[in-house]
C-alpha cells in the first residue's frame, strides 16, 4: 500500500487507551471528564459503530470499571432483532437449510 492511502484498519484498545486517557486529563482548552463520564463517551462510539466493543472493554476494565458484557451489533440492531434474522431462511431454503 502506498503510503499516501489512509490506514483502512480500524483503531485498537492503544488508540482507545490513547483516547480515554485524552479524556480524563485537563487540557488548556477544556476541563477533564470524569472517568464516568469518559467511558460513556467511548461507550458511544462502539454503539456508533466507530469503535470496536472488545476493544473499548478491555480499556475500561484495565481502567478499573464494571463491564457488563454485552454484544454491540451493527447498525444499532438489538440481540433479538439479530436473532430473528438469522432464524429466517435463505431463499428458496426451509428451516432446517434444505432447499425446499
Amino acid at each position: 500500500m502506498p503510503a499516501s492511502e489512509p490506514d483502512s484498519d480500524p483503531p485498537g484498545p492503544l488508540h482507545h487507551t490513547h483516547s480515554y486517557h485524552a479524556m480524563i486529563e485537563l487540557r488548556p482548552h477544556r476541563q477533564a471528564r470524569s472517568p464516568d463520564e469518559a467511558a460513556s463517551a467511548l461507550e458511544a462510539e462502539v454503539v456508533a459503530g466507530r469503535l470496536d466493543g472488545d476493544a473499548v472493554d478491555a480499556v475500561l476494565r484495565a481502567a478499573g470499571h464494571q463491564v457488563r458484557w454485552r454484544r454491540v451489533f451493527p447498525a444499532g440492531l438489538t440481540t433479538r432483532e439479530v436473532e430473528v434474522m438469522t432464524d429466517v431462511p435463505a431463499p428458496g431454503r426451509d428451516k432446517t437449510g434444505r432447499e425446499g
